[in-house]
This record gives structure tokens, sequence and C-alpha cells, in this order.
């Protein structure tokens, strides 16, 4: 399936990113990741149902990691990688595209970490996001700053 984003020209096998990712298991349980996972979708339905689209679950991602918070919302990194090929674009020449004013996304032909079980061809979508503390404990990233 094509899906034009911005810059980008995507051709994405929904299919087959169900099929992999439908029992692939982020593996972290810092207090960081456990909140992106758990309100990631709540928080972002837009976001979700474009994920949805392309056959990726939002709170299923490679890696995630928090780049710090300020009043209890939480900056994080990380990517998600997508079986099909990037047609157009690129983050180094590509403008990010901005879901909403709290999710952007970016993409590039090479992938990090890539599983060796991973089909290809494959590219990878970078993500900055930024998520309000849902823990029911402290926020411990709060008092890093």
């Amino acid at each position: 399936m094509i899906i034009i984003l911005g810059d980008y020209i995507l051709d994405v096998d929904a299919d087959k990113n169900k099929a992999y990712y439908k029992d692939y298991g982020y593996g972290c349980d810092c207090d960081a990741c456990v909140n992106y996972k758990s309100c990631v979708k709540e928080v972002l339905p837009d976001e979700a149902a474009l994920f949805d689209e392309m056959g990726l679950d939002i709170s299923k991602p490679v890696e995630v990691y928090e780049m710090g918070s300020k009043d209890n919302v939480l900056f994080y990194g990380g990517w998600y990688h997508i079986c099909g090929k990037l047609i157009k674009g690129d983050a180094r020449s590509a403008t990010d595209y901005l879901i909403t004013e709290n999710y952007r996304i970016s993409f590039q032909k090479e992938c990090v970490l890539l599983r060796g079980n991973f089909p290809v061809p494959c590219f990878q979508m970078w993500i900055e996001a930024h998520l309000p503390w849902s823990l029911k404990k402290d926020n411990g990233y709060e008092k890093l700053l």
C-alpha cells in the first residue's frame, strides 16, 4: 500500500508488519518504557490509527527511550521497523512529518538494530513524542533535570 506523508512516499506491506509484530514484545521494563507502552494508544489515538493502517502497533516500538521530563510530560525518541520500501524521502533530506504537536516522525532506508528474522525489504521510522506520566507512582525522571 502506498502512503504519502509530507515529503515521504512509503510502500508499506501492512500484512507482513501485522504478522511480524503480532508476537513481538518490546522487552524493556524501565518506568519510561512502561509509561510509553501503557499510554500512547489512549493519549494519541490519531497516531495509533496511522500505525494500525501500516500494520504496526504503536505500543510496540523496536526501541524507545526517554530524553527528559518536565511538568510530568516525558520527551521520547525511538524507532520502528517497517516491512516495505521507502520510495521517496530520507531523514537526512526530508522534513519530519508532524502528526500532532506531540508526535513527529521521519523515515530512513537504513535500519538500526534490525533483528535477523525481520522481513526484507524494510525501512525505519524515527519518532519523537511528548507523553504524560501515567503510571501510579512518582515520576523519577522529573528529578533528573
